[in-house]
């Protein structure tokens, strides 16, 4: 009796197991498939559009950290690797940062230079080729007088532009301009930094989350892969475990994902964090930190005879912030920047474009339209943004118009008092 039960129960178990197994290889694949459906609509739309030169995102490899490792260690990427992610719509030069197309210098002339610093808009993520980006832009406008020199890196934050600029003084390169000036199209990584940092198990130790300060926006990605690459080293047990986590992920993930769907949910929402004194102070320091970098950049660039101007790039969601951390950070951003008087700015998250053809421009992502199959006809130079946080060819093409203007009026700044 006991046997024949027990047999029943083997049985009946272990049709239940391949079920579950069955059902979360099955929700898996589905929800793959709807998310690379939804991608594939829009790049095959842009292709159809021939905005891009194929169906596929352009920019998938750039958001991986192999695009520059010196986006922490200052790390060179290898000369191979960069060949690998260059396309028909972005290439990286002998420095591992983006080509600005269309321009050639004289060999060895003596111009005057401008670094332009930033994080994946200042890339160029969103734009069709390289000529479009705002570097290339600037370059056109400048002309041959001036060296535009693109050191933006997709996720880099305030203190990694600081690198880009110090790693640029110790190149060949610094010794080809008469003088330095600096761009920043910056403001949204160290924003989003935030989030991340107030999610780190850092945060609750009062004594390290000061290390959080200049947290960019992948720390935690650097942190894991520094971590598997420790424990993996040689080691068998290392592999072994991560073989069965990633088996068993594949085999019962979705539950774990349905069990904590809410949490996921906001994280994708980028929901309200409970703010107390500490997040607070958390975020003003955060902010703080900002302004200190971009006085440093300042300070650098009045000591090599330029200038330096802070853009903060346009971002829909610091335009219309919809959670209180993010409301509270934008605004005392806004207060921060005001408040400093040694460096000037233009703030594109409330610019009012002053010539009539910029407000007849679509205001919400191209990416929202195509991805929600509307059957109205899409043309790409009708829309400002890009998605969120990138702007479209159009949409950077009105932001270095207005870049330019600013920088041709701009007198030399003063030091700043650290």
């Amino acid at each position: 009796m006991n046997k024949k039960f027990f047999k029943k129960i083997s049985i009946y178990s272990s049709y239940t197991f391949l079920i579950l197994i069955s059902f979360n290889i099955y929700f898996s694949y589905q929800k793959t498939k709807k998310e690379n459906s939804r991608e594939s609509i829009l790049y095959e739309k842009l292709f159809e559009l021939k905005y891009y030169p194929s169906p596929k995102d352009p920019y998938a490899k750039a958001f991986n950290l192999a695009l520059n490792p010196s986006t922490f260690f200052s790390l060179p990427i290898k000369s191979d690797d960069k060949l690998k992610l260059n396309n028909k719509v972005f290439s990286l030069n002998s420095r591992g940062f983006r080509d600005n197309s269309g321009f050639i210098f004289k060999p060895n002339s003596d111009n005057k230079c401008i670094v332009f610093l930033g994080s994946s808009a200042a890339f160029g993520i969103g734009a069709s080729n390289n000529s479009n980006t705002i570097p290339s832009r600037l370059q056109k406008s400048f002309g041959e007088n001036y060296r535009i020199y693109n050191l933006a890196i997709p996720s880099w934050n305030s203190k990694q532009e600081k690198t880009a600029l110090f790693d640029f003084l110790k190149s060949e390169e610094r010794k080809k301009c008469k003088s330095i000036d600096t761009i920043s199209y910056t403001g949204s990584t160290d924003i989003n930094g935030i989030f991340y940092a107030l999610g780190s198990s850092l945060y609750k130790d009062n004594e390290s989350s000061n290390y959080l300060i200049d947290y960019p926006e992948n720390y935690q990605t650097l942190v894991k892969n520094v971590d598997n690459g420790i424990k993996s080293s040689r080691s068998i047990l290392f592999s072994l475990k991560s073989s069965i986590k990633i088996t068993i992920n594949y085999l019962f993930g979705e539950y774990k994902n349905l069990f904590s769907r809410n949490k996921i949910k906001n994280q994708k929402l980028d929901s309200d964090i409970l703010m107390n004194d500490k997040e607070f102070s958390f975020i003003k320091k955060k902010i703080d930190s900002f302004i200190v970098n971009q006085k440093i950049i300042n300070n650098i660039s009045y000591g090599l005879n330029g200038k330096h101007l802070i853009v903060i790039q346009a971002d829909l969601k610091n335009k219309n912030p919809q959670s209180n951390w993010r409301i509270f950070a934008n605004k005392y951003l806004t207060r921060r920047i005001k408040e400093e008087k040694c460096f000037s700015k233009i703030d594109f998250r409330f610019y009012n474009f002053e010539d009539s053809k910029f407000n007849k421009i679509k205001r919400i992502p191209i990416k929202n339209d195509i991805e929600k199959k509307l059957k109205v006809k899409i043309n790409p130079s009708n829309y400002f943004y890009f998605d969120e946080s990138h702007l479209t060819d159009y949409g950077y093409q009105i932001v270095s118009e207005e870049i330019t203007k600013n920088f041709r009026n701009l007198d030399k700044n003063s030091i700043c008092e650290l």
